[in-house]
C-alpha cells in the first residue's frame, strides 16, 4: 500500500468545527502531513483505536535538523496531540518534500490534523 495522505482542517478564530476525521496509517509507508504554515499553527493529532498500546514515530527529516525520530507510545482508546517544529521533522526533498511522515505499528494507530488560521 501507499503512504496515506492526511487532510488538514481548517480552524478560524471564532468558529466551531467538527473534530476531523482520523486516518489509519499505512503499516508500512505510514503518513504523510503537508506542513505549508507556521508551525505553532499545526496541530497533530494522534489516536489509538486498538485492544493495546501501540507504538509508532513521527520521522526526522531529512533535511540538516533531521536529527532523530520523535518515538511515541499511545495508549488503547487514547488520543494525543502535538506540536512540532518543521526544522527537524519536514522533509526537504524527496517524494515527501514539504511534508511531515507518522510510522505506527499498524492501521489501529490512526492520525488527523488542524491548522489554526
Amino acid at each position: 500500500m501507499a503512504i496515506v495522505q492526511i487532510n488538514k482542517t481548517q480552524l478560524k478564530l471564532n468558529q466551531l468545527i467538527e473534530m476531523p476525521a482520523f486516518a489509519a496509517v499505512d503499516a508500512t509507508d505510514g503518513a504523510a502531513v503537508s506542513f505549508d504554515k507556521a508551525d505553532h499553527k499545526i496541530l497533530l493529532m494522534l489516536q489509538n483505536t486498538g485492544e493495546e498500546t501501540k507504538s509508532g514515530s513521527i520521522l526526522a527529516g531529512n533535511g540538516i535538523q533531521g536529527v532523530g525520530d520523535l518515538p511515541f507510545s499511545l495508549n488503547t482508546g487514547a488520543t494525543y496531540c502535538a506540536v512540532i517544529e518543521s526544522g527537524r521533522f519536514v522533509n526537504t526533498s524527496g517524494p515527501n518534500k514539504g511534508k511531515v511522515v507518522i510510522s505506527g505499528a499498524d492501521a489501529d494507530i490512526k492520525v488527523a490534523c488542524v491548522v489554526m488560521a
